[in-house]
């Protein structure tokens, strides 16, 4: 008998925490990695296309989850403008297949452009990058994640090193097509709250 309360207490127990809503607070930025490469010489505005996080992180988004991109802007490269492709993020869709409207932004995963949240743990978007709107962008020493203004360009390498480029100043001969290959990683910013529920129990 006590083993039969027990085990009820214990579901009940689970059935809650299952149905217990996530709140991702908006500036928190999610890890991703790509799963089609983009290039700014042939990508089209409208052009969707999908992310993962390999980590269940600070957020409370589970490993697995899906996000889904969507083209916003392109700009061919040409003499002194580099090629762009903006970004926007509408959606993830959970493991157990629920799907969740989320407002995101791209933005690299340097310290330049992230930190963490001593109190949550969790990355989020520097207050000085928050009102940014980064692109893919396309230079001589490969394609970055950052603003350009029509003269200069900074941002943060996707290369692998992750190196920051401060204020670059834009010519012919350092202007290219940016190209995303497969598996590149970038972070989310979300820009409100999203709200989900929990799905790692369900």
């Amino acid at each position: 008998m006590r083993v039969s309360i027990i085990l009820i207490a214990l579901s009940i127990s689970t059935a809650a925490f299952a149905g217990q809503t996530q709140i991702a607070p908006a500036y928190a930025v999610i890890e991703v990695t790509i799963n089609q490469p983009i290039s700014s010489e042939t990508a089209k505005v409208g052009d969707r296309f999908t992310t993962i996080c390999s980590a269940t992180d600070g957020t409370g988004f589970p490993a697995s989850t899906v996000f889904t991109g969507i083209v916003t802007s392109v700009i061919r490269a040409s003499g002194e403008i580099p090629g762009q492709v903006g970004v926007a993020f509408t959606d993830a869709t959970l493991p157990n297949g629920s799907l969740v409207n989320i407002d995101g932004r791209l933005t690299s995963m340097n310290e330049h452009d992230v930190m963490r949240n001593a109190q949550t743990g969790f990355l989020e978007s520097r207050v000085e990058r928050r009102n940014e709107r980064s692109k893919f962008i396309g230079c001589s020493l490969g394609t970055l994640i950052g603003v350009f203004n029509g003269s200069v360009m900074r941002g943060g390498l996707i290369d692998g090193s992750m190196a920051w480029l401060a204020e670059v100043e834009v010519c012919a001969d350092n202007t290219r097509h940016c190209v995303v290959t497969k598996d590149t990683r970038f972070g989310i910013v979300l820009v409100r709250d999203a709200a989900f529920s929990n799905a790692q129990n369900d």
